[in-house]
């Protein structure tokens, strides 16, 4: 142990990336917790062949896990060109909704399956229909399709 860790330091280094992972994603630390995990593994069982070697080890094992990753994302790069609140928003894209707040100052928001989302567009009122065509920076953009029709007296006069 002199020589390097134990197998349970290289697995919290492995917890500890993971959880770096949950709060950087999309970052690669999930890659190196594979490998440190594997580094863990392989000391756990041959510890005395791998004491000198776990750093060099660790090192190959990290750079192999992140050439494969990087050589994932250029095969598939939709896989990995939206943030996933990108994707859940692209959904309600060309879709027709009521609008329960005020656009005002070209500025709102829409609740839509339970989560907020901040909403762009020409200034609406309560109650009218928009249309949902564009999606920047997780906020949603769009267009007053109908205004909400009076109730009652028109304001219009006959001259």
């Amino acid at each position: 142990m002199v020589d390097g860790f134990a197998f349970w330091h290289w697995w919290i280094i492995a917890i500890a990336l993971v959880s770096l992972e949950i709060f950087i994603p999309h970052a690669f630390f999930q890659y190196l917790a594979v490998s440190a995990g594997f580094v863990g593994l392989i000391q756990f069982a041959f510890p005395e062949q791998v004491s000198a070697y776990q750093w060099p080890l660790f090192g190959t094992l990290s750079l192999i896990s992140v050439i494969a990753w990087a050589l994932h994302i250029r095969k598939n790069p939709q896989s990995f060109s939206h943030p996933s609140s990108m994707r859940r928003a692209e959904q309600y894209i060309g879709r027709t909704y009521l609008l329960e707040h005020p656009l005002e100052n070209g500025q709102g928001s829409i609740e839509l399956d339970g989560k907020e989302w901040n909403l762009n567009g020409e200034e609406c009122e309560t109650g009218s229909l928009i249309r949902i065509i564009d999606v920047r920076d997780s906020t949603l953009i769009a267009i007053c399709q109908s205004r909400p029709k009076k109730m009652g007296r028109s304001n219009h006069r006959d001259s």
